[in-house]
């Protein structure tokens, strides 16, 4: 695969394909690009803390006091975390979960998933 390095998040959600990159991935340093396939990618540590707190700010309620429970997790790549996202659309640039039927429920399971890493 290759590699791409990049300097600003948005730079590189706006290259993925459908304007998202999920949290399986941003974690294992790839993402689908729009043109070239899947690549690995290198981001400055501000940007990858920046990436961090919007997938905080979509499970917690104080989203940055707990970006480390984010930052440190290595588990498993839960089909539920797959739904975690960061989106660059025409209406903005933010984090978000996409729930199936119960979205209170869901994340929960998703706090004790990083709770109990």
């Amino acid at each position: 695969m290759r590699t791409r390095n990049y300097k600003t998040l948005r730079g590189m959600v706006s290259q993925a394909y459908s304007r998202e990159i999920n949290f399986n991935d941003f974690k294992a340093g790839q993402f689908h690009h729009d043109r070239l396939g899947w690549v690995n990618f290198r981001l400055p540590e501000s940007e990858r803390q920046k990436a961090y707190e919007m997938f905080a700010s979509a499970i917690y309620s104080n989203g940055k006091a707990n970006v480390y429970k984010l930052m440190r997790y290595d588990g498993k790549k839960y089909g539920i975390l797959a739904r975690l996202t960061i989106i660059c659309k025409y209406y903005g640039f933010r984090g978000d979960y996409c729930a199936g039927q119960d979205y209170p429920s869901e994340i929960r399971t998703i706090q004790k998933i990083f709770r109990e890493n």
